[in-house]
């Protein structure tokens, strides 16, 4: 194993052989089967602190699976994260807690979540945010082992709530994967030169209401290859304009490809409006974050800004298109699967990192980016994967 699974097909490296080469154990967790089989030991416990956004929380999945087999793996989130780690297989528990709650509300609902985590007994608690809240957690549960990720908003106080802190390269992007498995690595659980892929696998009822929101929307199952298209981000910032996404539709229906736009409940305007666009008919699937990942599985391809989806789609193992504005592709892009990036590189500034020009939530690189970049990436992709088949198919034949 010598490529790192963040990368293209495009860079010359084999994804699919790289994803097989992770299923091989560390010493680590060799020896952690093997104790659960003998029961030799209680199953070793840990925590997973991850008070972040729903994207943030699939990135995370890679951790889960750096840690050693045998291990309970427990996650305390925010509740919007919820279903994401609930379609981990690893993990055995789900804590959650509200961004809204204030007050007294508040303070009983977190002493009711203390109680709870203390009363798990943890040995290893990872802190993947820079919030406060769970650098008290890590004080209060006083594992023997805790870590986090050095952060410069955080002073000594906030440091000294962790066992070991994980330094964070000052110069070149890390992928957010690869810092998320830097806090397992620093333990000592897991040697693995890259992170694990991402993971989450959707549950039967899930997989049922993806075949029946597939049937509804007519979608036709044939040999075309599926491009799901998810355009919508809570972020205005990291969006393209309905022309462009029009205007990309257009080009891939063309060439006969099948379509469908995705999106959640909230999404629906901005599906509609594109839809009513486009010069054929779009299906249009709207569906909540399990049944969205179930879908996934059911296509050639997802085309998404940076956002949820992007990640979603690389945590089923779906190939992905992925389109970024301001923000670092380095720290973000698809992660473990194979992948094709479309920037607009004709703006010298980006990625820049900030919320739109000069803080105005509007991004001048998506807006100019010509739409023909979409559909160039899709076909790229698409015959890229052929390829693949192609010759798996012919590998297969001179073995058999």
């Amino acid at each position: 194993m010598g490529t790192p699974s963040g990368l293209a097909a495009s860079d010359g490296y084999d994804l699919f052989e790289i994803r097989e080469s992770l299923t091989y154990m560390t010493v680590e967790q060799t020896v952690q089967v093997q104790a659960g089989r003998t029961g030799d030991a209680p199953p070793k416990r840990a925590l997973f602190i991850k008070f972040k956004h729903l994207g943030d929380s699939v990135i995370a999945t890679a951790a889960i699976d750096a840690m050693p087999q045998g291990w309970e793996i427990d996650v305390v989130c925010f509740s919007a994260s919820q279903q994401i780690f609930e379609m981990h297989p690893r993990v055995a528990r789900v804590e959650t807690t509200s961004k809204g709650k204030r007050g007294v509300a508040r303070f009983l609902s977190d002493l009711s979540l203390v109680s709870r985590l203390k009363a798990r007994r943890y040995d290893f608690v990872a802190q993947f945010s820079d919030d406060w809240r769970g650098a008290i957690l890590s004080r209060l549960i006083s594992a023997d082992m805790s870590v986090a990720r050095r952060n410069s908003r955080r002073g000594r106080l906030w440091h000294s709530s962790f066992k070991k802190i994980a330094r964070v390269p000052s110069r070149n992007p890390r992928h957010m994967a690869e810092l998320d498995v830097d806090l397992v690595r620093i333990a000592g659980l897991y040697s693995g030169s890259f992170a694990p892929p991402l993971r989450i696998v959707p549950d039967a009822d899930a997989v049922l209401a993806a075949a029946r929101a597939s049937a509804q929307a007519n979608l036709i199952a044939d040999d075309r290859p599926l491009v799901l298209i998810q355009p919508a981000t809570r972020w205005s910032f990291k969006g393209l304009p309905i022309a462009t996404w029009t205007e990309a539709i257009d080009e891939i229906t063309a060439a006969g490809q099948q379509v469908a736009l995705l999106g959640g409940p909230d999404d629906r305007d901005l599906l509609d409006r594109i839809a009513a666009d486009a010069g054929s008919r779009i299906p249009i699937l709207i569906a909540d974050i399990k049944t969205t990942a179930a879908l996934m599985l059911r296509s050639s391809v997802v085309v998404s800004v940076d956002s949820l989806a992007m990640h979603l789609a690389a945590a089923v193992g779906r190939p992905t298109v992925a389109v970024f504005g301001p923000t670092d592709e380095g720290y973000w892009k698809p992660w473990g699967v194979p992948h094709r990036l479309v920037v607009n590189n004709e703006y010298s500034c980006r990625p820049c990192n900030l919320d739109g020009c000069a803080g105005s939530k509007v991004s001048h690189c998506l807006i100019a980016l010509p739409p023909s970049r979409i559909p160039a990436a899709v076909f790229s992709l698409l015959m890229s994967l052929a390829a693949d088949d192609c010759g798996a198919r012919a590998e297969r034949n001179r073995s058999g």
